[in-house]
């Protein structure tokens, strides 16, 4: 039995809004595919581009599902059914589109859908399909905010971009900080903790060799008392200095507050370590702080021994500090 023209027009327009209703309101991939018959061709944009095949149907929905998950607000401004025979028609629409992606609000006016449906056993089925949507291939007078959809974007991705570098650099900064003595410019306390508990954790593991340094400017009150205190700054500036230049890349040294300066180095022996003390020790005589006089540094090596603890390894060097600065 041949079916009139109102109710062919009626059932293509009710397969169409079904097509719809999964597509954009639903968001639901799979039911639209299902819509679909197996030799669709067809859905493109562009001027130049070619048709597609069922295959790359799936992965464009994919896609677009990917980019832009919320549900698609759609209203049909016109529509246009025209059965091509008894079982086949082609369905032209205008319609507008609103939804959310990443959290911005995105609308696009007359977006134009075509479709040429027939009908199969199971159902009208879509056969070929086109869909005009804003890109960068469309004409300069084109209806949709085309620039200004690209603009957004690609501002949205430089502040993404710039943030993130912000953030990264920001989190770099407080990291260094967190570590660092602020006037010296070398570790901190807190830093010469970690590191020792590093050593300390893989010298009992391994049975690796390490040592410590414990330093202290001789008599630095009077330097404070007789020249000031940002003399006295600068002289531990200098200091500093003087000691990061005179280690080996795999050693570590910092402030261990006041006038205490601490140096673990890694893998070195008790000999090792009084090699460097001594190099330390003489440099320092020999160095020129902006006072006009020499200064001397007294440092205490210890070496760490199996048992040991942060508290026992640094306690020994205080001793041999303490030692070096009765031996004056």
């Amino acid at each position: 039995m041949l079916m009139t023209a109102p109710t062919l027009t009626a059932q293509l327009q009710a397969a169409f809004e079904t097509f719809l209703e999964a597509h954009f309101t639903r968001r639901d991939t799979t039911v639209a595919e299902t819509l679909f018959d197996p030799s669709v061709t067809g859905f493109g944009t562009s001027r130049t581009e070619s048709t597609f095949g069922d295959m790359t149907l799936q992965d464009l929905f994919a896609r677009d599902l990917a980019d832009a998950p919320e549900t698609v607000q759609y209203q049909i401004r016109h529509l246009d059914i025209r059965p091509l025979a008894p079982d086949c028609g082609l369905v032209v629409s205008v319609m507008d589109i609103a939804t959310t992606i990443a959290q911005q609000r995105l609308a696009l006016r007359d977006l134009r859908m075509t479709a040429v449906l027939c009908q199969q056993s199971h159902g009208w089925r879509i056969v070929h399909m086109h869909i005009s949507l804003p890109t960068t291939e469309h004409d300069d007078n084109e209806s949709y905010p085309v620039k200004e959809l690209e603009e957004r974007n690609a501002a949205l991705s430089r502040m993404v971009e710039e943030r993130t570098e912000q953030l990264n650099a920001a989190l770099s900064h407080h990291k260094e900080m967190a570590f660092t003595d602020p006037l010296t410019g070398i570790f901190n306390r807190r830093m010469l903790d970690e590191q020792l508990g590093i050593d300390m954790e893989r010298a009992q593991r391994y049975q690796s060799a390490f040592a410590v340094l414990m330093l202290d400017i001789d008599h630095f009150k009077n330097i404070n008392d007789r020249f000031g205190h940002q003399q006295g700054d600068r002289f531990l500036i200098q200091f500093a200095e003087l000691i990061r230049t005179r280690l080996r890349k795999s050693d570590l040294a910092g402030r261990w507050g006041g006038e205490e300066f601490l140096v673990v180095c890694h893998g070195s022996t008790l000999a090792d370590a009084l090699t460097l003390a001594e190099d330390i020790r003489l440099s320092t005589e020999a160095a020129d702080f902006g006072i006009g006089e020499s200064r001397t540094v007294s440092i205490g090596v210890a070496e760490f021994m199996q048992g040991d603890s942060i508290t026992t390894l640094v306690e020994r060097a205080d001793r041999g500090l303490y030692l070096a600065k009765e031996s004056d």
